[in-house]
């Protein structure tokens, strides 16, 4: 099974490649897109150019994994209108994975404070406009994750001011909160605090295998607000 894997929630975003079987898992390559280009601009072309110097061909790809967010509205938009053109033409299964999932592993792996029993982590994403997007997981001693508390929009203030002593926090947004972070929250390891493309091909391989398989037709971004145009169109009088 070659996996490619779309990672595009935080820009400029990254790609993953690899061959996954019961028990192996082999990458062929991971690429951090070009800050310097649009996301719509290089997508298609590094896409190519890494599957050509793999040696392996479009439809020799058999999952898609797609990160659907909540992120970047312009980035997440690109890839899993990508990654549903490509699995279509392919006939390759495509899966789409919540960023905050993707920060949610990344973290249980990284630390073993992390799997501590009895500990929440949460991730946190930047909303702008003062608010985040945050979510609670338990992780089991063995690295498994189980959200408990869904994908919400908060302001910031209010959810650093919720967080209890020893929580663990992970996200793009820890460089931001600075002093707002209680001095008895952990914070998790810098390396993992942005999702990365290998992370979200590794979940979607472990989600595929236990028979988990999506809908290509209603596959979609999950941007759980509209965007500042939007809100503007529809305060605007008529």
């Amino acid at each position: 099974m070659h996996i490619l894997a779309l990672e595009t929630s935080q820009l400029p975003g990254s790609i993953h490649l690899a061959e996954a079987h019961p028990g192996r898992y082999s990458s062929h390559g991971d690429l951090t897109l070009p800050d310097r280009q649009s996301t719509a601009q290089c997508f298609a072309p590094r896409i190519r150019e890494m599957l050509h110097a793999s040696g392996i061909g479009p439809r020799s790809i058999g999952l898609v994994a797609v990160d659907v967010g909540p992120g970047s509205f312009t980035g997440l938009r690109i890839a899993v209108t990508f990654a549903k053109t490509f699995a279509y033409a392919t006939g390759a299964d495509v899966l789409g994975i919540s960023s905050m999932d993707i920060l949610a592993y990344q973290a249980a792996e990284a630390a073993e404070a992390v799997r501590a029993a009895g500990r929440r982590l949460w991730t946190a994403v930047d909303a702008h406009r003062g608010q985040v997007f945050a979510a609670c997981y338990e992780v089991a001693p063995d690295g498994s994750v189980r959200q408990t508390v869904e994908t919400q929009l908060i302001d910031t203030d209010r959810w650093a001011a919720d967080l209890q002593a020893k929580d663990i926090v992970t996200g793009p947004v820890v460089e931001r909160l600075g002093s707002r972070l209680s001095a008895s929250v952990q914070v998790a390891p810098v390396a993992v605090r942005v999702p990365a493309a290998e992370w979200l091909a590794r979940i979607a391989w472990r989600r595929w295998q236990d028979g988990e398989r999506g809908d290509l037709w209603r596959l979609s971004p999950n941007y759980i607000r509209r965007s500042a145009a939007e809100e503007k169109l529809d305060a605007a009088p008529s």
